[in-house]
C-alpha cells in the first residue's frame, strides 16, 4: 500500500491525497473510492470497479456505527408507516406528511446529541409517533386533545404530554396551548412558586392571605396553612397533584361535565378539588380530614388567583363536579357512607376516580369469543354493576339504546326494507349475522365500522385462493395492480 499525491483529486472531498492498496484507490481524507481504478476481468475487458463511489473504513472502524445507521433507517421507515396508520385510524387526513417531518427532525436531533447513535429507536418510538401526530394536528387547527390520542394508542396521558412539550421545545415549534392537560402542569408550578415566594417575602404573603381569606372563623387560619404547605411540601406532592387533576379532567369529559367551560375554568376546577385531597392527606395534623364549604372557598380563591378566573364561576362548577363524584361514590361498596358526609368527597377522590375508570372498562373490552347468548362471558352494563354517574352519561345511554335496538333487529323475523341500497342499519346487521359475524360485535360496533366489515367479508368471499395469495403477498403493491383490481380491493 502506498500513499501518493496525484494530479487528480477525490470526487467527494477534493483532496489529492490518494492511497493505492493494490486493488483500488481511495481518498486518505474521507475514504471514498476514486473512479479511475480499473481491473481486467476474465475476458480481458476493462470495467469499472464495484467499489467506486462507496466509502470504506480505514481507521479501524468496527462497523457498529454504520450498522446502527442502517438500523435507524429501517426503523425510520417503520415509524413513518406507523404515522400513516395512526392518521388513518383517527381520521386525520392531510397531517401525516407534517407529522413525518416533525418525527424525522426530532430523531435527527437525537442522533446528533446521542453518543450511541445506534440506540435512538427504543420502546418510546410509538409514544413519539403519537406525539408528532398530535403536534401536526394542532398546527393544522384540528379538534383534538391529548386524551383522544392517548386512548387510541393506549399510552400514558402524562408521558405523552411531557413528550409533546419536549419535542416542541427541542424543535422550537410555537404550538398553541389549547389542551387543558397542557395547562395543568403550568398552573401547578405557579401555585408551588407562589407558596415558595410567600415564604421568603412577608409582604407578598400578607397580600395573598388578605385576597383569599374568608370571613368565617373556620377559614381564618386556612390561608396561612395552605401557603406554608405549598411552600414547604409543594415539590414533593407535585406529581400526585398533576396526576389527580388530569384524571379529574377526564372524569369531566366522560360525563360531559365540561360543557360550556373554557379550558382555564376546567383546569381551575380540577386543580381545586385535587389540591383539597392533597392538602387534607399530607397535612401534618388530623384536623383537616375534611374541609367545610367556607374552607374550600379559600383553596378556590387561591387557584382562581393563579389561573385568573372568577372564583364564583369555579365554585359553581366545583359544586356540580362534587355532586357527580358523590353520585359515583354511592356505587363503591366501601364508600357508601360518603353520601352522609358530602365534604368527604375530596378525601376519597382517588378511589372514586378509580372506580369510575374501572366501570367504563366494559365499553373497551374485546370479546370475540361470544358466538351466542349462552356464553356467560358477554355481559351488559347493568350486569357488571355500572351505577351512579355512568348511567347518566350520554355515551352510556346511547350505547345501551343502540344495543337494545339491534337486539330487536336480530330477533325480528321481518325482512328489512331495501332503502339506502341495503346500507341501512337493519340490513347491515341482518346481513352480517347471516355471514356468521360475532353477535357482540354486531351489538356494540358503530354502523360505519359494520359497513366496512360487510365490504371486507363480501370481498373475501368473492376471491379465489390465488387472488388471496396475490393480494396478501408482501411484494405486491398498488402499483402492481390494474385499475379494476385496485378498485375491487379498495371498495
Amino acid at each position: 500500500m502506498r500513499k501518493e499525491t496525484t494530479s487528480h483529486s477525490c470526487s467527494s472531498c477534493g483532496s489529492t491525497d490518494l492511497v493505492d492498496n493494490g486493488h483500488f484507490e481511495y481518498c486518505d481524507n474521507c475514504g471514498c473510492v476514486t473512479d479511475n481504478t480499473e481491473y481486467a476481468d476474465t475476458q480481458l475487458s476493462y470495467a469499472q470497479n464495484d467499489y467506486v463511489g462507496n466509502f470504506i473504513s480505514f481507521n479501524r472502524d468496527t462497523g457498529i456505527e454504520r450498522l446502527g445507521m442502517r438500523w435507524n433507517r429501517t426503523k425510520l421507515i417503520e415509524a413513518h408507516r406507523s404515522i400513516d396508520t395512526l392518521c388513518l385510524q383517527m381520521r386525520l387526513l392531510g397531517v401525516a406528511d407534517r407529522a413525518k417531518r416533525i418525527f424525522s427532525d426530532f430523531i435527527g436531533l437525537m442522533m446528533r446529541m446521542s453518543e450511541a447513535k445506534s440506540n435512538v429507536f427504543d420502546t418510546f418510538t410509538d409514544l413519539r409517533v403519537a406525539a408528532c401526530v398530535y403536534i401536526a394536528a394542532i398546527e393544522d387547527n384540528r379538534s383534538l386533545t391529548l386524551i383522544d390520542v392517548a386512548s387510541v394508542v393506549h399510552k400514558n396521558l402524562f408521558e405523552l404530554g411531557a413528550l409533546v412539550k419536549q419535542i416542541t421545545s427541542a424543535l422550537d415549534i410555537r404550538l398553541p396551548v389549547t389542551d387543558p392537560q397542557m395547562q395543568v402542569t403550568r398552573i401547578v408550578d405557579k401555585l408551588i412558586d407562589c407558596g415558595s415566594r410567600c415564604l421568603d417575602n412577608a409582604k407578598d404573603r400578607n397580600e395573598i392571605e388578605e385576597l383569599v381569606a374568608g370571613v368565617q372563623k373556620k377559614s381564618k387560619k386556612v390561608p396561612s396553612l395552605l401557603i406554608d404547605f405549598l411552600g414547604t411540601r409543594g415539590n414533593s406532592v407535585r406529581a400526585e397533584l398533576i396526576r389527580l387533576a388530569g384524571r379529574t379532567i377526564e372524569f369531566c369529559r366522560v360525563g360531559d361535565s365540561h360543557t360550556g367551560m373554557n379550558p382555564m375554568t376546567i383546569v381551575g376546577t380540577a386543580i381545586s378539588i385535587s389540591l383539597e385531597h392533597v392538602f387534607v392527606k399530607h397535612h401534618d395534623t388530623m384536623e383537616f380530614l375534611q374541609l367545610s364549604s367556607c374552607q374550600r372557598q379559600v383553596l378556590v380563591r387561591l387557584v382562581a388567583l393563579v389561573t385568573k378566573t372568577g372564583p364564583k364561576v369555579v365554585l359553581g362548577y366545583l359544586a356540580e363536579i362534587m355532586r357527580r363524584l358523590l353520585k359515583v361514590a354511592k356505587g363503591v361498596p366501601w364508600l357508601r357512607d360518603v353520601a352522609k358526609k358530602p365534604d368527604m368527597v375530596g378525601w376519597h377522590l382517588p378511589d372514586i376516580l378509580f372506580f369510575q375508570d374501572s366501570s367504563r372498562g366494559w365499553l373497551f373490552a374485546d370479546n370475540n369469543l361470544a358466538p351466542n347468548d349462552s356464553d356467560q362471558s358477554a355481559v351488559t352494563m347493568q350486569q357488571v354493576g355500572v351505577t351512579g354517574e355512568n348511567i347518566d352519561a350520554p355515551a352510556f345511554a346511547r350505547a345501551e339504546k343502540r344495543r337494545s335496538r339491534r337486539q330487536k333487529m336480530l330477533c325480528s323475523t321481518t325482512e328489512p326494507s331495501s332503502a339506502n341500497n341495503g346500507q341501512g342499519e337493519a340490513s347491515v346487521v341482518k346481513r352480517l349475522w347471516q355471514m356468521g359475524v360475532d353477535q357482540e360485535a354486531l351489538l356494540n360496533l358503530p354502523l360505519h365500522t359494520l359497513s366496512d366489515l360487510q365490504n371486507v367479508v363480501e370481498r373475501q368471499r368473492g376471491l379465489t385462493l390465488d387472488d388471496r395469495k396475490r393480494l396478501d403477498s408482501e411484494v405486491v403493491s398498488a402499483l402492481d395492480m390494474s385499475d379494476q383490481e385496485l378498485n375491487a380491493y379498495l371498495r
